[in-house]
C-alpha cells in the first residue's frame, strides 16, 4: 500500500489526505474522524487503520529478512527517508523518541546522503 505513512497521525478532513484520496488506489474511509483504508481481503471487504498495515508491513520485512537470513531477528536499524525541508522536525521527534526507545533498538534518519544516528 504506497503513501499509507502519509495518513498516519492526520485527520480525515485533512487537505492532505482529501488531495491524496483522489490519487491512491485504495479507498480512503472516515472510522471516528481518522483516515482508514477499506480493501477486499480474503473475500471480505476490511477497513484498517493505517497504522494496522504499517505494523503488517514491518511484520512482514522481518520474517523476509528472517528467512534470507536463516536466523531470528532481535535489533533491526530501519532507515527513514527525510525530504531537506523536513529534516529539522524529524530530528527534534527522533531526539524524543530515542529517549523512551529501549536500549536495542536504533533509528537512522537519512537526508540525501548523509546518514544520521
Amino acid at each position: 500500500m504506497c503513501s499509507i505513512k502519509r495518513l498516519i497521525g492526520r485527520s480525515y478532513s485533512d487537505k492532505t489526505v482529501q488531495h491524496d484520496k483522489k490519487l491512491l488506489p485504495y479507498e480512503i474511509v472516515s472510522e471516528k474522524g481518522k483516515p482508514n483504508v477499506r480493501v477486499d481481503y480474503m473475500g471480505q471487504r476490511k477497513v484498517f487503520s493505517p497504522e494496522e498495515v504499517s505494523a503488517v508491513i514491518l511484520t512482514k520485512m522481518k520474517e523476509t529478512a528472517e528467512g534470507f537470513l536463516g536466523r531470528s531477528l532481535v535489533n533491526a536499524v530501519v532507515t527513514v527517508g527525510t525530504p531537506a525541508h523536513r529534516q529539522r522536525p524529524v530530528l527534534g521527534l527522533r531526539g524524543q523518541l530515542s529517549l523512551k526507545a529501549r536500549s536495542d533498538a536504533h533509528t537512522v534518519v537519512r537526508t540525501g546522503s548523509r546518514l544520521l544516528q
